[in-house]
């Protein structure tokens, strides 16, 4: 059935475009994270044609004209520009908005674009081991982070073209991982990134975007059903730095069901910022065996002990209700793209520390509980994140009688509250079927 997308994927007759956005998930953003290089891949006969990466500011910094941003990011990013093109976490979404924004700035026709999240690179690295860069040195999956950040935050190789190292180090690692004997290795961990949506797929060719649905790689957020409960939390990353590899992120889920099946939800979300002096230790090891022997204060902020500031955006069900919060300022709005209503607020967090969110709110719903019904919810994961610490719990009028439970792991406690621990390195489903 999808045989004839696949072909055109493989460029049969005509040369198929690719626009591969090239995320760093240390700086988180809602598809995954900051774009700041791309690549643009032609396809032809089956064959690479061509592949060239670029630095996303090469061509923002050429264009320009002013573009607005969608009104609560104007703060922010006051013109807006195809860096920051990925802000909605339906990849179809935001997919279109980049390929616009790139043949807006003078780039060319895309066909499909693809986004690779930085952390999959250590799983490639780990298939092929060091790779030599010119005449710098190896590169491999424990020291590729920290160098290629501080090469090109600092500007070691020009101000001009501080993200030269690329252009060097693309080449040499394709060369080592298309060796036919590390392909079913890089299947399996491309297998695996695909289903932790570290890679996103669209085309707008409606067959192959068919196929790329089909097979659940497309990025398009989840559409609940009807009276089904729904919850994604997504961070957007405004402190200009990579701190978000040492943020840990817990996500906490309440919800309390009465007995005339109304239902409230409960909230909060902590984060913690890991960074620690042994980290700078460690920085300075690695960086010292590559004859660099100075960090500024600046780039140590850059590279990650910098206060972590995002804009969070918690999905939930169309028409919900705030009831209260812990004190932050939280709107709620309602995204038409996602048919959702959101709770927009933002979160600050230094080394050390942690931050907090608590959200209180009801959903629009009720459980029909003179017969048998059920209450479920579909969490869904941030594209590109390492992993939410996730706990949802269940509180249930005492007139109320568990049938079922899903999935089997979920716990009961003394006092009759349901628990479900686990994390969101996946999506992730609940359900329990009630009656009075």
């Amino acid at each position: 059935e999808h045989f004839p997308a696949i072909l055109k994927l493989l460029g049969d007759g005509q040369p198929h475009r690719y626009l591969i956005l090239l995320q760093n998930n240390n700086e988180v953003r809602p598809t995954g994270g900051f774009i700041g290089s791309y690549g643009i891949l032609e396809v032809s006969e089956g064959y690479i044609k061509t592949l060239k990466v670029e630095d996303v500011y090469d061509i923002d910094n050429a264009y320009k004209p002013i573009v607005s941003p969608p009104d609560e990011l104007k703060k922010y990013i006051p013109n807006w520009r195809f860096r920051d093109s990925n802000y909605s976490p339906d990849f179809p979404t935001s997919a279109k908005k980049a390929r616009w924004f790139l043949e807006l700035e003078g780039g060319p026709n895309i066909d499909t674009v693809i986004a690779i999240n930085q952390g999959l690179l250590k799983d490639m690295l780990e298939i092929t081991g060091p790779v030599q860069v010119g005449n710098f040195g190896k590169l491999n999956a424990e020291n590729y982070n920290l160098l290629l950040s501080y090469i090109i935050e600092s500007k070691i190789w020009g101000a001009e073209d501080p993200k030269h190292i690329l252009k060097i180090f693309v080449p040499a690692f394709k060369k080592e991982i298309l060796q036919e004997k590390n392909l079913s290795k890089v299947g399996s961990k491309i297998f695996k990134a695909i289903q932790q949506k570290h890679i996103l797929f669209y085309s707008k060719g409606e067959d192959i975007q068919d196929f790329f649905e089909a097979f659940g790689v497309s990025g398009e957020v989840y559409s609940q059903k009807e009276k089904e409960d729904y919850l994604s939390v997504i961070n957007s990353s405004y402190g200009w730095n990579k701190s978000d590899q040492f943020i840990e992120e817990s996500i906490l889920h309440d919800t309390f069901i009465n007995l005339d099946g109304s239902i409230t939800n409960e909230i909060t979300i902590k984060r913690t910022h890991k960074w620690d002096n042994d980290v700078l230790n460690y920085w300075k090891q690695i960086l010292k065996q590559y004859g660099f022997e100075e960090i500024s204060d600046d780039l140590v902020d850059v590279l990650g002990r910098g206060t972590n500031r995002v804009l969070t955006h918690i999905n939930v069900p169309a028409g919900s209700i705030l009831i209260e919060t812990n004190g932050a300022d939280v709107e709620t709005k309602y995204d038409k793209d996602l048919k959702k209503t959101y709770f927009f607020s933002t979160m600050e967090t230094v080394p050390g520390k942690s931050s907090e969110l608590r959200i209180k709110y009801l959903l629009p719903f009720s459980l029909n509980l003179k017969e048998i019904d059920a209450y479920k919810i579909f969490v869904e994961k941030q594209p590109g994140s390492r992993g939410s610490i996730f706990t949802k719990t269940l509180g249930l009028h005492p007139d109320l009688e568990v049938l079922s439970i899903s999935p089997q792991e979920v716990k009961e406690n003394k006092l009759g509250i349901i628990i479900y621990a686990s994390n969101l390195v996946y999506d992730r489903y609940f359900a329990v079927a009630l009656k009075k």
